[in-house]
């Protein structure tokens, strides 16, 4: 009797099928899986995304990709979600997935707005908050907002994006304030943003 395992339920290898996937990143919304940044079949795809079906968090059928924006020569850094809508960031551009249907279409693409590292954006109560060397910027479910047009002089803001400086942003519910280092390697310093 043979043994039941899981690449038995997920690949059907004597049709060429492939469900199972290695990604990157992922989120969650309305019941279904979305990885970005995937490897699939033993071929990568830095700018595609999988989706499963309702309720089957770890099978991702290959005919099951949303290709929001191919071959710009960049890929999908991060994923998060927030109010039906899923953030695909890339390390130049956001694209921002309308996910309340089954049928899911780019609401918004925001040029230099992307993200080069995870821990450049986070999700709180007031809504999605990424940081760049272009600024702050907050989605709060109906459009995105410069945190920082007002406040801060790009010259001073001292966020550049590699390998070696990694910014990041944090949010605190009880003080209801975001914290923005310019480099988590190296700095000791940063700014909070009060709501």
């Amino acid at each position: 009797e043979q043994a039941i395992s899981y690449d038995l339920i997920v690949d059907d290898a004597d049709n060429g099928i492939t469900y199972s996937a290695q990604f990157k990143t992922a989120c969650v919304v309305n019941r279904r899986a979305y990885i970005g940044n995937v490897k699939q079949a033993g071929k990568a795809y830095g700018d595609r995304l999988l989706k499963t079906g309702p309720n089957q968090f770890d099978i991702y059928p290959e005919g099951n990709w949303i290709d929001v924006v191919i071959n710009d020569g960049d890929y999908i850094t991060e994923m998060v979600t927030y109010a039906d809508r899923v953030f695909q960031f890339k390390r130049r551009n956001l694209y921002l997935l309308n996910v309340a249907e089954d049928t899911e279409f780019l609401e918004g693409q925001y040029l230099n707005y992307g993200i080069m590292h995870p821990s450049q954006v986070c999700v709180s109560s007031y809504g999605v908050l990424w940081v760049n060397e272009h600024g702050c910027f907050r989605y709060d479910g109906e459009s995105v907002i410069d945190l920082s047009a007002d406040r801060l002089k790009l010259s001073e803001f001292g966020i550049t994006e590699s390998a070696a400086s990694i910014p990041g942003i944090a949010y605190s519910e009880r003080l209801r304030k975001a914290f923005i280092c310019p480099n988590l390697a190296s700095s000791t310093d940063g700014w909070a943003y009060d709501f």
